[in-house]
């Protein structure tokens, strides 16, 4: 009998971060404006919830990728690229509720006033909308544990 590792791959789209988010830390999504006029927006994904897909065991498996693609990026009117970095938080406890949380940093030059389709090139003003960013999506590699 061969001892095989079983991995799961699964996707799952994060929807938009909306402009209303709340403007602290402390809250599943927010943004920050820093003093040095840097601006940081974060949002999270449930996990394991049996409605989102990836659901996750966390008991009997492990996250260990995650991988995010954007469709559009932060930018100014002009369509200038206000990203500076992003990171991702894989697999969060947040409130010991047992539910774990993938956690999006996005980090912009300034404020964004609009984005842009990465693959379009289209410019679109946050203002039509009321979002950041419309569609962001996660692709997670899960192993036993």
């Amino acid at each position: 009998m061969n001892d095989y590792t079983t991995v799961r791959f699964a996707m799952a789209n994060l929807g938009n971060i909306p402009r209303n988010i709340s403007e602290e830390w402390g809250k599943a999504s927010g943004k920050i404006l820093f003093k040095d006029g840097t601006f940081l927006l974060y949002s999270s994904l449930v996990l394991t919830m049996d409605s989102v897909s990836p659901s996750i065991d966390f008991a009997h498996e492990k996250l260990m990728t995650c991988q995010t693609e954007f469709d559009e990026i932060p930018c100014d009117q002009d369509g200038n690229p206000l990203l500076i970095s992003y990171w991702v938080n894989e697999g969060v406890n947040l409130n010991s509720s047992g539910k774990y949380f993938a956690r999006i940093f996005i980090l912009c030059s300034e404020p964004p006033t609009n984005r842009i389709n990465l693959s379009t090139g289209v410019i679109s003003s946050n203002d039509d909308d009321n979002n950041y960013i419309k569609n962001i999506m996660f692709r997670f590699t899960i192993i036993p544990q």
